[in-house]
């Protein structure tokens, strides 16, 4: 590497890659830590773009992270680029790294939105590419359990913050080995901090990434090997038809979030594109914020061919000449083995908000109310009716024990169960709540939403 690399054209191979347009212009958003990987992209983009918006995020997790946001500031102001560092509100270990990156990139995404950027840009390294996909084929369930497969790290796809507007997440340093970075660094005399984090064993990625290092030579042929088995996978995933294999068996969704599709036609359809639009179709309607395993799709399969309803994973599959997907309403109201279900989501007027993952709702500023939650309507059924799974797992305003609103698809079908909450007069215009169903966004499985 040397100072006269294309940072551009590593972008547009970047977004050539990922099967999505290039962007030719507008404001870039940096994800910045202070980091080698991080500031020798900063450095770069800087002598290929105009118009440059530095981004830091301070977890409030460790001491020394105000100093490394103070580096990258000093940096900034040097080079007249604009810089925020974004601070985590409730910085908490609960849930490890996980938690953390969730965290960083809501706060990425809505700041990099509010700016007007036209994309947001990562430092992820094709060493992070191998440690990733050694670390998900290595693992005790081997990939199965997480959904996320040996695809790797994608090097564009959409993103949003929550209930958000979607860009572009770019990660252009994918075919940039850490080491060449480093001497980047020092060639071009780039300040960085050494983040203490990546020497700690507790951590699965230092394990992963100090195992590879001790593999001496055939560490590094392990790694190129899993950088192509990344890239094939993913490439063969992005060629996979769809949107055509949803045609052929007649896959639809309703309003109320589930689907159904023929069990005929997709009985005749090859088994490996059977079993991958199942995963699709499933993780359209279960509210996870990963693609189900493999595993699970040749399970779906199976059942369906001995015409066996089955469930888990926060769905119920009824399979009969139609195979119809509900959202499990136990995953949402709790279950009996003690998952506590998912909380009332607190909202203000005029809010757009995810809820679990399957819409985004809009909260009217008509309305005239304190203390308003989102819930699933199913809270408020009793009994809650076997057979209306789909009413019960779609989202409502509430206040307490009052309804304040609930969406038009289920105004015609409330009146016939019995519902144990107060409900304003159905004229009300605030009564309909405004939702936008995620299913077909989600069964294309190319947006992820942080939350």
């Amino acid at each position: 590497m040397n100072d006269d690399l294309d940072f551009a054209a590593l972008v547009r191979a970047a977004f050539l890659q990922g099967g999505m347009a290039h962007i030719d212009r507008g404001l870039w958003a940096l994800a910045v830590s202070g980091g080698g990987d991080s500031m020798a992209m900063l450095d770069m983009a800087r002598k290929s773009y105009e118009s440059l918006l530095c981004l830091s995020v301070d977890h409030g997790l460790r001491p020394e992270a105000s100093s490394e946001m103070s580096l990258v500031a000093e940096y900034c102001a040097k080079h007249q680029i604009p810089h925020q560092t974004l601070k985590w509100t409730k910085p908490t270990r609960k849930g490890g790294q996980a938690a953390a990156r969730e965290a960083r990139y809501k706060l990425l995404l809505e700041a990099a939105g509010q700016a007007g950027a036209a994309a947001l840009l990562t430092a992820h390294t094709e060493d992070d590419q191998a440690e990733t996909v050694f670390a998900r084929s290595t693992r005790e369930d081997a990939g199965t359990k997480s959904g996320k497969g040996l695809a790797g790290i994608w090097p564009v796809r959409l993103a949003a913050s929550g209930a958000g507007p979607t860009l572009p997440l770019v990660r252009p340093l994918l075919s940039v080995k850490r080491h060449e970075l480093r001497r980047y660094l020092a060639v071009n005399e780039v300040p960085y901090v050494n983040d203490p984090s990546n020497e700690d064993r507790q951590y699965e990625r230092v394990r992963t990434r100090q195992h590879l290092a001790g593999l001496g030579e055939a560490g590094v042929a392990l790694s190129s090997l899993l950088v192509e088995t990344a890239t094939a996978t993913f490439q063969l995933e992005q060629m996979l038809p769809l949107e055509e294999m949803a045609q052929s068996v007649g896959l639809s969704f309703c309003p109320l979030g589930t689907g159904r599709l023929n069990r005929a036609t997709l009985l005749a359809l090859p088994t490996p594109s059977a079993e991958t639009l199942l995963r699709h179709a499933l993780f359209a309607i279960n509210g996870a914020p990963y693609m189900p395993p493999p595993n699970l799709g040749k399970e779906a399969l199976a059942a369906i061919e001995q015409k066996k309803n089955f469930g888990g994973g926060g769905f119920i599959v009824h399979v009969g000449e139609t195979v119809t997907m509900l959202r499990e309403v136990s995953a949402l109201l709790g279950r009996k083995d003690g998952h506590q279900g998912r909380a009332p989501m607190p909202v203000q007027l005029g809010q757009s908000a995810l809820w679990d993952r399957r819409f985004i709702v809009q909260i009217s500023s008509e309305l005239d109310e304190k203390d308003m939650v989102i819930n699933a309507l199913g809270r408020f059924l009793d009994p809650l009716p076997n057979n209306w799974y789909r009413l019960a797992s779609l989202p409502v305003l509430s206040q307490g024990n009052r309804i304040l609103a609930l969406p038009h698809a289920a105004l015609k079908w409330i009146d016939k169960f019995p519902v144990k909450a107060d409900l304003p007069p159905w004229n009300s215009p605030p009564f309909d709540l405004h939702i936008h169903q995620l299913t077909k966004e989600r069964f294309e499985g190319r947006t992820i939403r942080f939350s």
